[in-house]
């Protein structure tokens, strides 16, 4: 089924131009970056691959999309399967990596549930899942430090995305010692770059399969999803630090951006989740856009969760009390 172009070529090709601006704008911030990086020799870790990796499918972004647009029309069902893609894979990102293996904030009742997600965690071009824990369990022990691997405090463009080009602690398994332990968690960990390799041709290969389009699965279903999974959350080590209200915790630089939570699946409310990282929810309260929120509390109504932590609506009133009292509590733990 085939879209009509007179009704959406206008609003496609406009998503185009903005795609191809802000695509060309990091690669010229990469560009400078790299340029003046000290020589190699004082570079305690630079991962090489993901310099490489992040310029490269931009730069194939910024030429196929183009190009794809200036000659054919993409079907509804090609951007209607890759937006469920890439959903699914953000989905894994907020709700497995972040809620429930970095912060352990629930627990799931069924072993299978983490096969999938660990799949599509693959496919978000995010490292493992215990790498990513390393990483994110270390921004919140030591948030606005140096030891903060994408700190605000060095410049909103180095907390987006410039942090992975600078020497690293490389991934700590004393942090994480808790998912090394699990077979499959390990196994992903040891295997990352085959398995991604794996899962992206596997998938794109049953897109382009079901809609009979190759060229459209390949910039839609693969880098287009890549471009948007990995700037969604991005913005949350970027902006969420950088534009909003503390409500709940003045004494870091995490703030609540509603605005932020509708396109990261609820984790713009960045200062609550920083005041009380061990609670499932990010928008605590129930109308606040957080679709991991109620993915989580779903999968417990279906017998598939157990253990929702949370925090008690008396805690979470005291807390405001003491920061309107300029009272305000530390609160580092993962």
């Amino acid at each position: 089924m085939n879209l009509n172009p007179s009704n959406v070529s206008s609003c496609v090709k406009n998503v185009a131009i903005f795609e191809a601006v802000q695509i060309f704008s990091n690669i010229y911030i990469l560009s400078n970056v790299l340029s003046k990086m000290p020589p190699r020799d004082t570079q305690k870790r630079v991962w090489r691959l993901p310099i490489v990796f992040l310029i490269g499918y931009h730069l194939l972004l910024a030429i196929t999309l183009p190009w794809y647009l200036s000659t054919r029309t993409p079907s509804l069902t090609l951007l209607l399967l890759s937006l469920a893609l890439t959903s699914l894979v953000m989905l894994s990102v907020t709700l497995g990596a972040h809620r429930l293996y970095a912060h352990k904030s629930f627990e799931l009742s069924k072993r299978w549930i983490h096969y999938p997600l660990v799949w599509f965690n693959t496919l978000g071009a995010q490292g493992s899942i215990i790498e990513w824990a390393s990483d994110h369990r270390h921004h919140h022990k030591s948030v606005d430090t140096d030891e903060d691997p994408y700190s605000i405090k060095d410049g909103f463009w180095h907390a987006h995305f410039l942090w992975l080009f600078k020497k690293r602690r490389g991934t700590d398994l004393r942090i994480t010692k808790d998912l090394y332990a699990d077979p499959l968690l390990r196994w992903q960990f040891k295997r990352y770059d085959l398995f991604f390799f794996f899962t992206t041709v596997l998938t794109t290969g049953i897109l382009a399969w079901i809609t009979k389009d190759l060229f459209g699965a390949i910039v839609f279903g693969f880098l287009g999803r890549i471009f948007i999974a990995h700037n969604c959350t991005f913005f949350i080590n970027s902006a969420a630090h950088y534009w909003g209200e503390k409500t709940f915790s003045k004494e870091h630089s995490a703030v609540n951006n509603w605005f932020l939570a509708w396109i990261t699946f609820g984790e713009g409310y960045h200062n609550y989740h920083h005041a009380f990282p061990n609670d499932y929810r990010n928008g605590m309260r129930w109308w606040q856009y957080d679709p991991t929120k109620w993915a989580i509390w779903m999968l417990a109504k279906l017998k598939l969760a157990k253990d929702l932590k949370i925090v008690s609506e008396a805690e979470i009133q005291d807390r405001i009390q003491r920061e309107q009292n300029n009272l305000s509590i530390v609160n580092h733990k993962y």
